[in-house]
């Protein structure tokens, strides 16, 4: 994933906006602790313990975690480029933890933040009582999760079938690759050279969300369109000749001439 591509693609796009790639912001937070009592390390592992979700088909519990969930989590936020696929985390908890790292003065209407991790972020829902993956959630902080990309969309039929056919004993992680690659023009992949392209629809939902109040759109050519299947997704995002759809497009040019337009801050 590029991020300074994604800066400029805002930049192109909005035209009138300050675009600003920072670190880190669990890191930065870490290294200046005394700015703000809830960057320290240990205060950020507490809130991801808390977060980590066990059984996608229970509530997270609410219930102060045991001193070796804080220490892994210490541990892993000291590396935070490390991706551990397994862990889900309930993404509203992750999204209040982030708020309290950004600095109060950045707290406006005029700034937007989008935060880009490789952490698997879910949320609760209520009409089939379980834990979903999300690519995104958008609020303060936006947040994009690159391997929720891959993994929350669902993928081609004919690959859920050739996983069912494998039995249990027949489907590890070798075989899971291997049709992974058979499929690949079909979803995307970890470590996928169109990630970027793909990421550039989550910032500009990201970007509308903070705008307009609504990030999605019903046209499937369109980079706004909420897609929950991979192959709508890359439709949306890589062979569609459409950027938006025209009263997107339209919505676009307006906030382009608007008097006063965010201060974007991605990290």
């Amino acid at each position: 994933m590029n991020a300074p591509e994604l800066a400029q693609y805002i930049r192109e796009e909005l035209r009138r906006v300050c675009v600003e790639v920072r670190r880190d912001i669990v890191l930065r937070s870490m290294e200046n602790p005394g700015e703000n009592p809830e960057g320290s390390l240990g205060t950020i592992a507490r809130a991801f313990a808390q977060a980590k979700i066990f059984d996608p088909r229970k509530h997270r519990e609410d219930r102060a975690p045991l001193p070796g969930e804080i220490r892994y989590e210490e541990k892993r936020l000291r590396n935070i480029t490390s991706t551990t696929f397994g862990n889900i985390y309930d993404g509203l908890i992750v999204q209040d933890t982030l708020k309290t790292l950004i600095p109060q003065e950045e707290l406006s209407l005029h700034r937007i933040h989008i935060v880009i991790t490789n952490q698997l972020l879910a949320t609760w829902d209520e009409e089939d009582l379980r834990y979903h993956i999300r690519a995104s959630i958008y609020g303060i902080p936006n947040m994009i999760s690159t391997t929720g990309i891959v993994e929350a969309p669902a993928r081609p039929r004919e690959f859920y079938l050739l996983k069912q056919g494998a039995g249990p004993g027949g489907w590890d992680s070798a075989a899971e690759a291997q049709a992974a690659e058979a499929f690949k023009d079909r979803m995307v992949l970890h470590d996928d050279p169109r990630l970027t392209e793909v990421m550039k629809g989550y910032v500009m939902q990201a970007l509308f969300y903070h705008l307009t109040g609504d990030p999605f759109c019903s046209d499937v050519n369109c980079r706004l369109f909420n897609a929950h299947w991979q192959e709508e997704l890359l439709r949306a995002q890589i062979t569609s000749t459409e950027e938006l759809c025209p009263g997107h497009q339209a919505a676009l040019e307006e906030l382009r001439t608007s008097l006063s337009l965010p201060h974007v801050r991605g990290t």
